[in-house]
C-alpha cells in the first residue's frame, strides 16, 4: 500500500509540472495568449521635462530702468524673462518683477560697454515688430537697427520603438533683426542677398563689404558693421 501511495504522489507531481511549469517557462505573461485585451499594460513614461532657460541671460546684470511713468530706477541687478515678458529685479527684499507694460526701456552697463534695450511697444510701430524686448544694434537719428529676442519650444523627438531621440522639450533662444527707417519697420533676412528690399541699389556694395570682411548678420558685431557701412552709403547720396 505504501508503495502504491508513493507512486500516485509522484504521478500527480509529474502532471502538475507538465501542465503548469512547462507553460510558464515558454510563454511571457505579456503575450497576447495569456494577456487577452492587454489587461496588463506597461507603465506610462514620465512627462517630458524642459531643457534650457527662459531668460535672455541667466546672469544678473546692473541696469538703469526707464518706466512708462517717466520714472527711472538706477543701478539694480536685472535679468529678462523672454517667455513671460517680464524683468526680474534683485533687491534686498528678494526678487521683484517689472511687467513689460510698465517698462519703456533699460540699459545694461558692463565693465567696458553698455547695451540699450527697448520695449518694442513703446516705439509706436504697431504690429510691425512683435511685442517684447529688442537690443539696439545701431542708432543714427531716424535710422535704427534692433535685434528682437524670442523663444521657441522644440517638442520631444523620442521614438520608443527605436529608443532614439530626445525625451525632453527644449527652449530655443532666437533673434530677428529689424531696420527702423523713416517711419518704416523692415525685417532683415540673415542672408545678405535676400535683403534687396532694404539695401536696394546698394546691395552689391554691401555684399562685397560683407564678404571681404567675413561679417555675418547673425552675429551682433557683424550686423553693426554691415549696417554702419550701409548707413554711410545712403548718407553720401541725398534721398
Amino acid at each position: 500500500m505504501r508503495k502504491q501511495g508513493v507512486l500516485v504522489i509522484i504521478a500527480i507531481s509529474a502532471v502538475v509540472t507538465l501542465s503548469f511549469g512547462q507553460k510558464v517557462s515558454e510563454v511571457s505573461y505579456l503575450d497576447a495568449t495569456v494577456n487577452p485585451g492587454v489587461v496588463l499594460d506597461e507603465f506610462p513614461p514620465p512627462p517630458p521635462s524642459m531643457e534650457g532657460s527662459y531668460f535672455m541671460d541667466e546672469e544678473w546684470a546692473n541696469a538703469t530702468l526707464e518706466l512708462n511713468s517717466n520714472r527711472s530706477i538706477r543701478n539694480v541687478p536685472v535679468r529678462y524673462d523672454l517667455v513671460n515678458e517680464q524683468l526680474e529685479i534683485k533687491t534686498s527684499y528678494g526678487i521683484r518683477v517689472c511687467n513689460l507694460q510698465l517698462l519703456r526701456a533699460f540699459q545694461i552697463t558692463e565693465q567696458h560697454d553698455s547695451s540699450y534695450y527697448y520695449n518694442t511697444q513703446s516705439l509706436n510701430w504697431g504690429s510691425k515688430i512683435p511685442s517684447g524686448i529688442a537690443k539696439v544694434v545701431l542708432s543714427r537719428d531716424d535710422f535704427k537697427v534692433l535685434e528682437f529676442f524670442y523663444t521657441e519650444i522644440r517638442e520631444p523627438t523620442y521614438v520608443p520603438a527605436l529608443d532614439m531621440g530626445s525625451k525632453n522639450k527644449k527652449i530655443l533662444k532666437k533673434s530677428d533683426l529689424y531696420l527702423l527707417q523713416k517711419g518704416k519697420a523692415l525685417k532683415v533676412n540673415k542672408k545678405i542677398k535676400r535683403n534687396q528690399h532694404i539695401f536696394r541699389e546698394h546691395l552689391r556694395s554691401v555684399e562685397e563689404f560683407t564678404r571681404s570682411n567675413n561679417y555675418r548678420l547673425s552675429e551682433f558685431e557683424g550686423a553693426f558693421e554691415i549696417f554702419s557701412y550701409y548707413h554711410s552709403l545712403i548718407e553720401k547720396k541725398p534721398n
